[in-house]
């Protein structure tokens, strides 16, 4: 347990620039998942 404490504190600050980056391709991802739902049922 407190191996994953040290990484949550190590990983927000050399994770911070790159968190906003990976942020939007999931979201990007996500987004087309749902966007392809929907011809699928049609």
């Amino acid at each position: 347990v407190p191996t994953i404490e040290l990484n949550k504190v190590v990983f927000p600050e050399p994770f911070g620039p790159i968190n906003p980056t990976i942020e939007p391709c999931s979201t990007d991802k996500e987004i087309s998942s749902l966007a392809f739902t929907p011809p699928k049922c049609l």
